[in-house]
């Protein structure tokens, strides 16, 4: 034990937890996923352990893998090492929390996404937060206090309070097209080759220094005919380029993490606009300095890997999820675990229950009777076990109507209530496209639970519109509403039912609008272009 200890007091907290995944988990695949990290660079890390140590960490042993005798002993005192110094670390973070700006797509979400799995875990009294603050504006909001940390991608901001890093230096070099574009395909494209393609990009005013230099060098690298009026947020630019709106200018890191819907490929030309990634954390303030340091911590191990695995469900696969990524990752392994060790033990305490009562000498009437009552009650269990488990399973658009499931969330959560329930639909129905059935069953079970637990409203209309051109859902509630500084804030803290909202619209290619009055109600709308949202209209 000692001399594993000498071995391992060489290596930092990150390194600790990888040895420890690998040998719990007995999976890169599984250690990799929990650690929000690809595969490829947990692979690469863990061979540079194993280097330092000098032993593997698990082995293949008829058909199995399991830990090494080396590296049984190193995990637990890896174990007890990070237990130590997790515990010392707490006090100055006590009472604290976080809040980041979002960041939704490229390796810089991989970055974030990695560091915030990894500050939940050594620090996971502290609530954290994903804000949906757009870029242009999170300087501003870290320096009044909005944000604890934030990213940007522009001049480096100079704002009191501001401690202000490069991440990592990027260009804007490569073009968005619509997936199975007949330019998708090219190697060498060049701006001219897009002539004739409308224009996409980001708005002028969403920042201005950098829009007007990329406009610049569309302009000297060849490229002639029309420009959209642009879009107001980078969440957009992806929706309309997948839709088929036009291309759009992109940054070189965008390449190997294309959003669903969208191809990414290198100009010939060479880069139209230099930019750089910044971190921005308050000064002086030690919860931001910690996520900070992770960041930078973590960079090196993403800048090199590979993109993410592309077996996510449909609805999360791509660069712009972190938080719908990671929220179905934990639904699956909370579902396994939930099948594997909580019913099969409640089964088989029912069983053996069951035959003890049959093995109890006569006259023990009262004894059987309590053990019945909690066979019973074990019972229960177990089907309201499974009524979870089935509700942890992603809704496929062939196995649930869609209208019928929104109406049994509505039943199930009105309760003993008075609130009653209203369903319409708007023109012929149309099949839905997997994603988009199941994105319009998640954002609309949560708009309809969060009305009926929280606004008290007399009655709650759900409207599904299948229009020429857009598929809408439409929520909307005649209760108390939402405050306007909750509504704005993009939640409550500690809460991300709107964020996540948010993203499965924007991964299924549609946006989320959510309108409210105090004491008017709330309408909660999603919508899709005809193109992305009915299968008979699948690009």
């Amino acid at each position: 034990m000692e001399a594993a200890a000498a071995r391992i007091s060489h290596l930092d907290l990150r390194q600790l937890r990888y040895a420890l995944a690998l040998v719990e988990l007995r999976s890169s695949r599984r250690a990799a996923a929990q650690l929000a990290i690809p595969v490829r660079a947990f692979a690469r890390e863990i061979a540079r352990i194993e280097r330092a140590l000098g032993a593997r960490l698990v082995e293949r042993r008829g058909g199995r893998t399991v830990a090494t005798a080396a590296g049984t002993e190193i995990a637990e005192i890896a174990r007890c090492t990070l237990a130590g110094r997790i515990g010392a670390g707490l006090d100055e973070l006590e009472g604290e929390s976080l809040r980041v700006g979002w960041m939704d797509f490229g390796r810089g979400q991989a970055i974030q996404r990695a560091a915030l799995a990894e500050f939940q875990a050594r620090y996971p009294h502290v609530p954290v937060q994903l804000v949906p603050s757009l870029f242009r504006d999170q300087p501003r909001d870290v320096a009044d206090g909005l944000l604890d940390a934030g990213f940007y991608t522009g001049p480096k901001p100079d704002l009191p309070g501001l401690a202000v890093e490069v991440l990592f230096p990027d260009t804007v070099g490569s073009a968005m097209l619509p997936a199975g574009h007949r330019l998708a395909g090219v190697r060498g494209l060049s701006l001219s080759d897009l002539s004739g393609f409308p224009f996409h990009s980001l708005r002028m005013d969403y920042a201005p220094e950098i829009m007007a230099g990329v406009h610049d060098g569309v302009s000297r690298g060849g490229w002639h005919g029309r420009q959209t009026t642009g879009s107001s947020r980078p969440s957009e630019v992806i929706t309309a380029v997948a839709c088929g709106a036009g291309w759009a200018p992109a940054p070189s890191d965008l390449v190997e993490w294309a959003p669903p819907g969208v191809e990414v490929v290198p100009l010939a030309d060479g880069p139209l606009l230099g930019v750089d990634l910044y971190l921005m954390w308050k000064r002086d303030d030690p919860v931001a300095a910690a996520f900070a340091r992770l960041v930078f911590e973590l960079r090196d191990v993403i800048e090199a890997a590979a993109p993410p695995p592309a077996k996510l469900p449909e609805a999360v696969r791509g660069g712009h999820g972190p938080l719908l990524a990671q929220r179905y990752a934990e639904r699956a392994r909370v579902a396994r675990e939930l099948h594997d060790t909580l019913l099969q033990d409640i089964v088989g305490s029912e069983l053996q229950l069951e035959a003890l009562t049959r093995r109890l000498p006569p006259g023990l009437e009262r004894e059987s009777r309590e053990i019945r009552e909690v066979v019973e009650r074990l019972e229960r269990a177990a089907r309201s076990g499974r009524e979870v488990l089935r509700n942890l399973t992603p809704v496929g658009s062939g196995a649930r109507d869609l209208p019928a499931a929104l109406a049994g969330v509505a039943a199930t959560l009105r309760g003993g209530s008075d609130a009653r329930f209203r369903l319409r639909e708007s023109g012929s129905r149309r099949e839905l496209r997997t994603s988009v059935a199941e994105t319009a069953y998640w954002v609309g079970a949560e708009a309809i639970a969060n009305a009926l637990r929280h606004a008290s409203p007399a009655l709650v209309t759900v409207v599904l519109e299948y229009g020429d051109d857009l598929f809408r859902l439409r929520v909307a509630d005649d209760g108390g509403g939402i405050e306007p500084e909750v509504l704005r804030a993009g939640g409550r803290d500690g809460h991300l039912g709107f964020a996540l909202m948010r993203e499965r619209a924007a991964a299924a290619a549609g946006t989320l609008s959510i309108r409210s009055e105090p004491a008017r109600g709330t309408e909660v709308e999603l919508a899709v272009p005809a193109p992305m949202a009915f299968a008979a209209d699948a690009p």
